[in-house]
């Protein structure tokens, strides 16, 4: 039986991926995304950030459960779903972007797990920084609001939007 077992996993990784041997949290109602700007950790987290055209953020989890969650870390354009408006108006992804999230939403068996990380109850970890050039290219001088939703799982589903990252990109 064993063997059997072995010989499927090799000949098809991808179900094991999609089918995890562990239990992974799939109810995000109590898990939070937050995106904080690198700037966050030395100026204060409620306030409009000056940033230069190409800026990171850092995404949070935050989980509010007495439960320990495990994430995984699957992939950037998998997971994440950012918004970026420009003075009120909504900035679309870079046109290679756009094609590379519907492909990996439309076939998941192509996207590999990287690693997975663990959430202690009521507490916050880092995932991973967002450089905001490479989904939607250069960013033009103006006023910018920015949310994230975040896929903890192959297939999951969706948190809920963060809120809000204000920044400026003033011309350089």
């Amino acid at each position: 039986m064993s063997i059997y077992l072995v010989a499927i996993a090799l000949l098809n990784p991808v179900a094991w991926l999609l089918k995890p041997a562990y239990a992974v949290f799939q109810d995000v109602q109590h898990i939070r995304v937050e995106v904080v700007s690198k700037k966050a950790e030395t100026e204060g987290a409620d306030k409009i950030y000056q940033l230069g055209s190409n800026p990171s953020v850092l995404v949070i989890l935050r989980n509010d459960t007495d439960q320990r969650v495990k994430a995984l870390v699957v992939d950037t354009y998998y997971q994440n779903r950012p918004r970026l408006f420009k003075d009120g108006k909504l900035v679309p992804y870079r046109e290679t972007v756009k094609n590379l999230v519907a492909a990996k939403d439309n076939d998941p068996e192509f996207v590999s797990t990287v690693s997975g990380v663990f959430i202690a109850p009521y507490s916050s970890r880092e995932i991973q920084a967002l450089n905001l050039t490479d989904w939607y290219g250069p960013l033009q001088p103006g006023s910018y609001k920015f949310t994230n939703r975040y896929r903890l799982t192959i297939d999951g589903p969706w948190t809920a939007d963060s809120a809000e990252l204000r920044f400026e990109v003033k011309a350089e």
